[in-house]
């Protein structure tokens, strides 16, 4: 068959027309793709840098959707269905909310797809394709096969390398979603197999997309043993206790990490109980920040604004605390009750959400009620923060001119300036 992935472009990918926000391709797609027996003929289209061809001829369709670009998701597949090609749906968005996809797709996909994915497309050819396929336990990740990074347009992004190590999230906070697609078991590829990828990769710069590739000590120094000798530069995404351990972050900074990225989420200490991250200590941020630019490496923190302690005078001793602490990049998010996060039953059930329009559950658009401001106080609170934080002035007051981590932290920055700053200003 012809098969034809596709992932939809959300209204927050579209800032002062750009292409993508982000600049990384679609690496769920590619690994759908690998799990597609090779008889199969598969395209991936990243709605994001180029357009859909409605009358290309496929056999089927799949769409991987998250919550901002489901509505679009939906537009994609009611188009190809009137021109009766079978769509499959799936994705974070249609794991949570089935029931709802399942009015727009002739099946539905909930949990991680490679698990389900070819018994699916021999249903399809058989004439026996079901309207749920539901991944009943998780893919063993430690022998996956390499996402199939081919089918990706290469040229149109800006970082066109990415890399997944592992998957799931122990912590599960209360706005986050990935724990309950992903699962809160920690679960490791090879490292071994994560080198040879790395080592594979044509570019010398590369993004871990792994929600924390310091979870595991054991597999993360063996990991940096292994891809440390491949001279490549990389960012990733970790907690903040990667600082509570010489021995790693000298690792990581060795095995090429030049930046990471660490939810901070925030500064007052009854909003980080709520959210119920409870490794985040905020009398020690400072000096565990200290500590990971002592190694060289920029920090972009993680902050959201809208708890239920938040309230105007939220937004500046966050801003005080980004300069002070010279972050070299941060971004400031609306908190936003994703489907399936505690946090969205909660307002929910208190009947605080204010519409269920997906395409603004973005984290830049307030969509509930907050408790002690209201939704246009937050939501110009964040503009303001980018708009401090992104400001020319802003960036030379925050960035280490005379240090190793300056020329990434520049690029963050301009990023961002022409993204999330551009935008508003």
């Amino acid at each position: 068959m012809k098969i034809l992935l596709i992932q939809p472009c959300s209204d927050f990918q579209r800032w002062k027309g750009q292409k993508s926000h982000f600049g990384w391709p679609p690496l769920g797609l590619a690994c759908v793709a690998a799990a597609t027996p090779r008889e199969h003929d598969v395209r991936i289209i990243d709605e994001a840098i180029e357009p859909i061809d409605f009358d290309s001829p496929v056999d089927v369709v799949g769409i991987g959707i998250m919550t901002s670009n489901s509505l679009r998701g939906y537009e994609i597949a009611d188009a190809f269905r009137a021109r009766h090609v079978p769509v499959v749906i799936g994705g974070i968005h249609a794991s949570m909310l089935p029931g709802e996809a399942q009015g727009h797709a002739d099946a539905v996909v909930a949990g991680e797809a490679e698990a389900v994915w070819p018994q699916l497309l021999q249903d399809i050819m058989r004439g026996t394709l079901q309207p749920l396929y539901r991944a009943s336990s998780f893919i063993d990740f430690w022998d996956a096969p390499s996402p199939r990074r081919e089918l990706f347009k290469r040229e149109a992004y800006r970082v066109p390398a990415t890399v997944m190590a592992s998957r799931g999230c122990p912590h599960g906070c209360s706005f986050c979603s990935t724990s309950a697609f992903f699962g809160r078991k920690y679960r490791r590829r090879s490292p071994e197999n994560v080198a040879r990828e790395i080592a594979a990769l044509p570019d010398r710069l590369f993004i871990f997309v792994d929600d924390n590739l310091c979870f595991d000590r054991k597999y993360s120094l063996e990991l940096m043993r292994l891809i440390a000798p491949l001279r490549k530069r990389w960012v990733c995404q970790v907690t903040i206790t990667l600082a509570d351990d010489p021995e790693l972050l000298k690792a990581f900074r060795e095995a090429g990490c030049i930046g990471v990225l660490i939810g901070i989420e925030s500064i007052n200490e009854k909003n980080i109980e709520f959210a119920g991250k409870k490794i985040n200590v905020v009398s020690e941020y400072r000096e565990k920040i200290s500590k990971i630019h002592q190694r060289g490496i920029f920090v972009q923190g993680s902050f959201v604004f809208g708890f239920d302690n938040d309230d105007v005078s939220a937004f500046a001793p966050v801003l005080e605390f980004v300069f002070e602490n010279k972050l070299e990049s941060a971004n400031f998010c609306v908190l936003t009750p994703l489907p399936g996060t505690t946090i969205y039953d909660k307002l929910d059930r208190e009947g605080r959400l204010l519409h269920r329009d997906w395409s603004k559950y973005d984290r830049l658009n307030v969509v509930y009620e907050p408790l002690n401001l209201s939704p246009q106080e937050l939501q110009q609170g964040v503009i303001d923060c980018y708009l401090e934080t992104y400001s020319y002035s802003g960036i030379l007051r925050r960035l280490p001119w005379l240090s190793i981590r300056a020329p990434m932290a520049l690029a963050f920055n301009l990023s961002y300036r022409k993204g999330a700053y551009g935008q508003w200003k």
